[in-house]
């Protein structure tokens, strides 16, 4: 087949990393890169003969992108951040509603048997780990 012209190939490699902002595999974006740098290359270097040339440099040079960046890649994108998720609602006083514990406007579950309780009833409560645990 006939090769592509550097235009066609610099605008395959922008669609595949325009792409990988929706997608966001970490595949799309290396890829691309390998389009756009055989575009490079068709346009000052290399004269490719054939569509099936292009295309395998383009593959190749994305999978080897793929193998040297993908690790740090995905260890830049895990960091959890150091600052600690506080908890504003720490106890107080809360109103017995249904099976839930309702406190500064947000319904909580509780582990504690709550039937000898009525709807309306104010208790005295703790959060602990997501959960209203009510204080004896």
């Amino acid at each position: 087949m006939e090769a592509l012209s550097y235009e066609w190939l610099l605008a395959i490699g922008i669609v595949l990393v325009g792409l990988e902002v929706l997608v966001f595999s970490f595949f799309l974006f290396p890829i691309g890169l390998g389009f756009v740098i055989v575009s490079i290359l068709e346009l000052y270097i290399i004269k490719f003969e054939s569509l099936y040339s292009q295309l395998a440099t383009a593959l190749c040079i994305g999978l080897i992108l793929i193998l040297v960046f993908r690790k740090k890649f995905i260890q830049l994108m895990q960091k959890s951040s150091s600052n600690k998720e506080q908890h504003i609602h720490v106890g107080g006083i809360g109103v017995i509603d249904g099976k839930q514990i309702k406190f500064e406007g947000t319904f909580w579950n509780t582990n504690d048997d709550i039937s000898s309780y009525k709807n309306g009833d104010k208790v005295n409560i703790e959060i602990i780990k997501n959960k209203a645990v009510i204080k004896k």
